[in-house]
């Protein structure tokens, strides 16, 4: 007869993978990941040391997007919205999007307003929401992973403004700037849960912890009694919302100084524009404006015509613009290394999946890119 012990260890089968392992193997592990975390630190610090001029650079220009683009977009809506969530509105809420929600992209009730946020405001925005949501049991946590999948974008207003019109020069393609990764994000989400159900690691319903209740029912509910006052529960959101943003602007400093130090080290070319773009958003784009602007980096279309490649490449804008059209679009729909950690920094409390993001991200940059290099030949000519 089994112990309870042992029963729960059969019961629980990560326990009894990890018991399975022997005390060498798993210690041998941990200390190969403690090892490789602990060579980031010294290896960054030394590169302060050795690039000042190139760090402080980077750490100037991620604290003014910190504070010049990120805190006055991010700060009154995640605000505005922990306070929603505490004074139980999001049901209501909830339930005016949980029509188109559940159709466009399956989800719960609740689920719809962290996508709606997103989607509006941006990165991370939508994903603070969901692992709020998350952690009080309005939503599973496999809806949450797939949630963040597609609602943790750039926002509206930085893809308008800053990157088509400031940076690209193009202010008409905000708005195809907008749809090209708000598709690319979708389709690689939905592509991303596909395989999750065929390879049997995405469980739950994704219904939320309400899963047979319907709209009429959510609106139904009567809001619980907040557990405080008005200025109370106002006081926790703005904590929430400056400790959330105080980390995300630490992410944005130290990915910005170490873009900074790479595009010193590498030059002005076409791998510094897309290792920087891969490592924080805003620089890549800055550095694939600056790259369009200053070369053409593929043959002009004179010569592809005199090659016989064919006359289409003749509508071509430039080939310079081509390329930082495409990088800009997969810049924006992959969100770099930067936004992976910000995600991971606001996620970590919900324990939610950064592995699978990670892909479908990856994902939604490259298909991005692809339709953003067809939208140029096709509506970006001179």
């Amino acid at each position: 007869m089994k112990s309870p012990v042992k029963s729960l260890l059969y019961q629980n089968p990560a326990v009894s993978r990890a018991a399975a392992d022997s005390p060498a193997s798993v210690m041998k592990r941990l200390s190969a990941r403690i090892r490789s975390s602990y060579l980031i630190p010294p290896l960054m610090l030394a590169l302060l040391f050795l690039f000042p001029h190139a760090a402080g650079k980077g750490a100037k220009s991620g604290l003014l997007l910190w504070f010049e683009d990120v805190l006055p977009a991010l700060l009154p809506a995640m605000i505005l919205s922990g306070l929603c969530i505490r004074l139980g509105i999001v049901r209501y809420l909830a339930a005016g999007l949980a029509p188109v929600g559940r159709v466009l992209f399956g989800l719960s009730p609740y689920g719809c307003y962290p996508a709606f946020l997103g989607f509006l405001t941006g990165l991370p925005a939508g994903a603070a929401a969901t692992a709020e949501l998350v952690v009080r049991g309005d939503i599973e946590k496999a809806e949450g992973e797939y949630l963040i999948t597609f609602c943790n974008n750039m926002s509206p207003m930085f893809l308008i403004s800053y990157a088509a019109s400031d940076q690209l020069g193009i202010p008409g393609f905000g708005l195809p700037l907008c749809i090209i990764v708000w598709i690319s994000s979708i389709l690689s989400a939905r592509i991303i849960r596909l395989i999750r159900q065929r390879t049997g690691t995405h469980q739950g319903t994704g219904t939320g912890r309400t899963p047979n209740r319907t709209a009429p029912d959510i609106i139904a509910q009567e809001i619980s009694h907040p557990s405080g006052t008005l200025t109370e529960l106002a006081d926790e959101a703005i904590m929430e919302a400056f400790t959330v943003l105080t980390k995300v602007g630490g992410y944005i400093v130290l990915f910005s100084i170490l873009s900074a130090i790479l595009s010193d080290i590498l030059g002005s070319g076409m791998l510094s524009c897309l290792i920087s773009g891969i490592l924080e958003t805003t620089t890549g784009i800055q550095n694939a404006a600056s790259l369009a602007e200053s070369t053409q980096l593929l043959p002009n279309a004179e010569s592809l015509q005199a090659l016989g490649k064919g006359a289409q490449w003749l509508s071509v804008p430039s080939n310079a613009r081509l390329f930082a059209v495409s990088a800009v679009c997969g810049f924006n729909a992959f969100g770099g290394l930067s936004g992976l950690a910000q995600t991971g920094s606001v996620t970590r409390k919900a324990g939610l999946s950064l592995k699978w993001y990670a892909a479908s991200k990856l994902l939604a940059g490259l298909l991005a890119s692809a339709i953003g290099a067809w939208y140029c030949v096709q509506f970006l000519s001179k």
